[in-house]
């Protein structure tokens, strides 16, 4: 039989919340003492208290990674930038790129294609205040050759009719990427777009508009 309190936190704490104040109205009825209702009341209020700071560490904990991966794809494509300049001077040694820890061409260099695919989205919605969202090349798991990863822009309320309006979220380099939105962002649709990127930061076409309400 299954247990009749429920497993996830959120339902626990419905359910108790409904057992305790329950059994607190009825005490005279249950046979209930004081003494039998106090600690569990005590219980009752420690449980709120950690069970609010577990939820407020795990919304600060992803937001803290939200930011991690926004200013990392920021940065790596500042550098990428700088040094896609370098890498095209006559003048840089291989000596010079060995120090700084970059590419060393070979004798024959292979060109990287530009990306000629756009990816395929889907988004998955099961979770509260976020989106999961997983990108393909069409049927094929595997990224495009010579694609790095996969762009991930959206835009909240009306679909977009240029991909100018799309804000830029991050570069995944693999499937799926995760958004998460506050509170007051719930029941709002957000459009996606996508598009590949190649190691040499060469972007290809857009992917087709993907919508989905924000779960609150």
């Amino acid at each position: 039989m299954n247990d009749y309190i429920p497993r996830p936190d959120s339902e626990f704490t419905t359910w108790q919340i409904n057992f305790l104040n329950y059994a607190s109205a009825n005490a005279a009825t249950l046979s209930l003492t004081p003494a039998e209702l106090q600690p569990l009341l005590t219980a009752q209020t420690y449980w709120q208290e950690s069970y609010s700071e577990h939820i407020e560490a795990q919304a600060s904990a992803e937001a803290a990674r939200q930011r991690k991966d926004e200013s990392r794809s920021s940065y790596e494509t500042m550098i990428r930038t700088l040094v896609k300049r370098l890498q095209g001077s006559p003048e840089l040694t291989n000596d010079q790129r060995a120090a700084m820890g970059l590419s060393i061409p070979s004798a024959k260099r292979t060109a990287v294609p530009v990306p000629t695919t756009a990816p395929t989205l889907t988004v998955d919605t099961s979770q509260r205040l976020r989106h999961t969202i997983a990108f393909t090349d069409g049927n094929r798991t595997a990224k495009p050759d010579g694609v790095r990863g996969c762009e991930i822009w959206v835009k909240l309320g009306t679909a977009p009719t240029d991909p100018e309006e799309l804000t830029f979220l991050g570069l995944d380099t693999r499937s799926p990427y995760m958004v998460s939105y506050d509170g007051n962002e719930a029941g709002q649709m957000a459009h996606y777009m996508a598009r590949w990127s190649n190691t040499r930061g060469e972007t290809g076409p857009w992917s087709e508009t993907v919508s989905a309400t924000i779960p609150g």
